[in-house]
């Protein structure tokens, strides 16, 4: 029996293991209706791989949402699964410019190695 795999129109690229972005006119930080809960699944609408096209959108995302909370923001993204490492660490970026070093929990920071001489380097940057 021969396999044909199904058309697709030639503005659609096939790529293997990611899942592009809906399509939407509505930004999540601007419309309240735009809500993704569990906010951990973020990552089963924007894709689990590595891939850029599908870590930034779902950093944006809990970025948007959780604006003021740190923690919350980057608890989603380490327990929405795949490649979360990669997510954390864009959405911890993200969340970290908008709250600054006094919204990181503290217990996050103790727990890094070398944590001491990377708060030091950023408050050296925001400086």
């Amino acid at each position: 029996m021969r396999m044909i795999p199904p058309r697709h129109p030639p503005h659609f690229p096939i790529r293997t293991g990611c899942f592009f972005p809906p399509i939407s006119g509505r930004r999540p930080r601007t419309d309240p209706q735009v809500v993704i809960d569990p906010a951990w699944k973020v990552s089963l609408v924007y894709g689990m791989p590595c891939s850029i096209l599908c870590m930034l959108p779902a950093a944006y995302y809990l970025a948007a949402r959780f604006q003021e909370d740190f923690e919350l923001a980057v608890l989603h993204a380490v327990n929405g699964g795949g490649q979360n490492m990669s997510r954390a660490m864009l959405t911890g970026a993200l969340v970290g410019a908008q709250v600054g070093l006094a919204g990181i929990p503290q217990r996050f920071i103790d727990g890094l190695t070398e944590g001491r001489e990377i708060v030091d380097l950023a408050q050296r940057l925001i400086s």
